[in-house]
């Protein structure tokens, strides 16, 4: 069961790095002209400034310019792109490579099971999930720990480095994740919320750099900013 209700939500997951499909319909687009979200089918985050109220916490979004919003509802969490290409002029479309390359983050609440009770309980249950969201891994790195910097709430930091495909269909395009997430108890009710960022590329088109290194300063006041609403 709890394989089960971990698959569901971190197959979920895949829209963190929702620009993976979004950014293919770049090649389409006439050029010269500079991608805004709308061009990839998705809204700009307005108010990155301001904290975003979820059902049982707040939070801040991504820092910075260029935010997509992919997904958003108060009870079920939120989930943002990095339009990487926000403000460029662009001559042409972006290679294959920059394509693949994505950058997404992500709040996500769920339901506690019913056989979670006790802190022992649900370090399992963190620790049992299969938190990858690729298919057919050939190779997860994982690393989960105690968050002993909250004080108000049981949680746990959790990296993930999957190597997999996406698609049943293209695989041999086997793509790398990076993801970082902070899970966390609700101190005073049934649910559980995941706060995470993710970075995909294409094995086959490596990028030179590291967007989760490049966007840090934008990504960290989101990833620290969890508040829960007692």
């Amino acid at each position: 069961m709890r394989q089960q209700a971990y698959s569901g939500i971190f197959r979920s997951i895949l829209m963190r790095s929702v620009l993976v499909s979004v950014l293919s319909g770049c090649a389409t687009l006439n050029y010269p002209r500079t991608i805004d979200c709308s061009d990839m089918g998705v809204n700009p985050l307005p108010y990155p400034m301001q904290r975003l109220e979820f059902k049982i916490f707040t939070i801040l979004p991504p820092q910075g310019q260029n935010w997509c919003i992919t997904a958003l509802d108060k009870n079920k969490g939120g989930v943002f792109g990095k339009n990487q290409y926000g403000g460029q002029r662009l001559h042409a479309p972006p290679s294959k490579t920059e394509m693949m390359h994505t950058l997404g983050a992500m709040v996500l609440i769920f339901d506690t099971p019913a056989n979670v009770s006790t802190d022992q309980d649900y370090e399992n249950y963190i620790r049992q999930g299969n938190l990858s969201p690729l298919n057919g891994n050939t190779k997860v790195t994982r690393e989960i720990e105690r968050d002993s910097s909250r004080k108000d709430s049981t949680c746990f930091l959790s990296t993930y480095i999957s190597k997999g495909h996406i698609s049943e269909t293209k695989k041999e395009e086997v793509f790398v994740q990076e993801d970082h997430s902070l899970i966390c108890k609700h101190p005073n009710q049934s649910k559980i919320v995941m706060l995470g960022y993710s970075e995909r590329y294409s094995e086959n088109f490596p990028p030179s750099y590291s967007m989760i290194k490049r966007f840090w300063h934008e990504i960290e006041p989101f990833f620290n900013s969890l508040e829960f609403i007692q």
